[in-house]
């Protein structure tokens, strides 16, 4: 349950003494974040030093448009040096701006725009930055903005702890990402209505290291609910871990932000298991346990990432994307799975089976073969588990109970893989039951083997239930929830 008690300076003495609980919800300082994006945000007068003759010294004005920095200059005096390509009218290197609030600097070219009319500039930039360090040891702060569009925030999912921002004290606030080498800590503030996610370290972090905990963070995140954070983010950083004092900063423009119904959990459900009543909310070590993994194993993290990205796609591209996530995950639990899952167990018994074949081959003409080396490289496989039977050793292996349309549904793979698209005889499969119900279904078998691979055990969200009623066989309808 999510709460809040609001007491402003003014009335402190009025009122009762804060709960004892209160008291010890973690506080955080976002004034001089806010300021500091403000003070950036703002339309600013500057001067430009920089390398280049013709615009050094030259009036800048730059001012803050959507997911982007917009600029304009005075007019400049062009050379030989200003039109020579390689040059890029003067950004080939750094551009400092200086005489404003903070002194800026424009240091990414290849994400500069910019076109010359009567002797002004135009342009705009997608970084733009002020006294960054990219190689020192600091606390970091990530905020990215959160569209109007989204409803709820990860708190409705994940279970966090309270927090108190200014007079404010939320009773549901910080999520903790407990990792091998950092901790990082989550939570959601409003300015001007406007609301914005912050990723805070909790101790110094080069920014390399930051931002890749972070990107495993904010994926997990997106696979989990469904809303997958990019757009802009801003880089925040301190030589303090209250932050009251921002000693560097860097905006950079991201892809756009991925928004989806299909989600692994769910926000608002209450349900019974065993007579015991148990909310969806994840437990936090969950999350922490997902995010380690993916940046343990980057062949998770991109089966996560097909996931995400290709959730808001049409049905027929997610259907082979599923598909691509599903073998690549079944991959990652078979190695793991070892001897354990080989057709044949006995070490012994494959070294004679092997020697066996391979004399088979050595002695009959290498013209009889069209490719040996290739057929040498299949019986060195032979111990393998045939593809097929692979995927149902898979889900025996976490425990997960397959229902006879799984079974359906993990047959119909290859034919997704190859471009044959079941039930192809709708004219448009988007208002055909059937298939939106076998991709919706696709996504679960893909969230249960991930789930349980990181030791998750509990309610998911059933996303094929919601397709229950288009089908054309009404004794195979899904529930809402299942569990693994």
């Amino acid at each position: 349950m999510t709460f809040e008690f609001v007491m402003t300076m003014e009335d402190k003495e009025a009122t009762a003494p804060i709960p004892e609980p209160w008291r010890s919800y973690e506080e955080k300082h976002i004034a001089s974040s806010f300021e500091t994006i403000a003070g950036m945000e703002g339309r600013m007068a500057y001067t430009i030093r920089s390398q280049s003759a013709s615009l050094d010294g030259v009036a800048i004005r730059l001012w803050k448009s959507e997911r982007r920095y917009d600029f304009e200059t005075d007019t400049i005096k062009p050379s030989a040096e200003f039109y020579d390509r390689n040059n890029m009218y003067g950004f080939a290197s750094a551009v400092h701006l200086s005489g404003g609030d903070y002194p800026l600097v424009l240091d990414r070219t290849k994400s500069i725009s910019h076109q010359i009319s009567a002797h002004v500039l135009h342009g705009s930039s997608h970084e733009l930055s002020f006294d960054f360090d990219e190689t020192t040891l600091l606390f970091q702060r990530l905020v990215l903005p959160i569209g109007a569009d989204h409803e709820e925030d990860f708190r409705s999912y994940i279970d966090s702890k309270g927090v108190r921002i200014g007079s404010t004290y939320r009773g549901a606030g910080i999520i903790e990402v407990e990792l091998k080498a950092s901790r990082l800590q989550l939570f959601v503030s409003e300015r001007e209505k406007e609301r914005f996610l912050f990723v805070d370290s909790s101790e110094r972090m080069i920014l390399e290291a930051f931002l890749k905990c972070c990107s495993a963070t904010l994926l997990a995140l997106g696979f989990l609910t469904g809303y997958y954070p990019r757009d802009e983010q801003y880089v925040l950083q301190s030589i303090s871990n209250d932050r009251r004092e921002i000693s560097g900063a860097r905006f950079r423009r991201l892809s756009d932000t991925i928004g989806s119904s299909t989600r692994v959990l769910s926000h608002n459900w209450h349900t019974e298991n065993n007579g015991q009543k148990r909310t969806g909310k994840l437990d936090p070590s969950m999350l922490s346990k997902l995010v380690q993994r993916c940046m343990e194993d980057d062949r998770l993290a991109r089966a996560l990432r097909l996931v995400v990205t290709s959730n808001p796609l049409t049905i027929e591209v997610k259907a082979a994307v599923y598909c691509v996530a599903l073998e690549t995950v079944k991959n990652i639990i078979m190695e793991g799975a070892g001897d354990r899952v080989k057709p044949i167990q006995d070490k012994k018994v494959v070294e004679e089976v092997l020697l066996q074949f391979r004399q088979i081959v050595a002695a009959l003409p290498a013209e009889a073969f069209g490719d040996q080396e290739g057929l040498m490289r299949k019986i060195d496989n032979i111990n393998s588990p045939p593809n097929r039977r692979s995927f149902s050793k898979c889900f025996e292996l976490l425990g997960i109970e397959l229902t006879s349309r799984d079974e359906e549904c993990l047959s119909s793979r290859d034919e997704f893989l190859h471009g044959k698209i079941p039930f192809d005889g709708s004219e448009d499969p988007d208002v055909d039951g059937d298939l939106p119900f076998m991709i919706a279904k696709l996504h679960f078998l893909v969230s249960a083997l991930v789930m349980k691979f990181i030791g998750y055990s509990g309610p998911l969200l059933n996303n094929a239930a919601t397709f229950n009623w288009k089908l054309k066989d009404k004794t195979h309808s899904e529930d809402p929830v299942r569990y693994i």
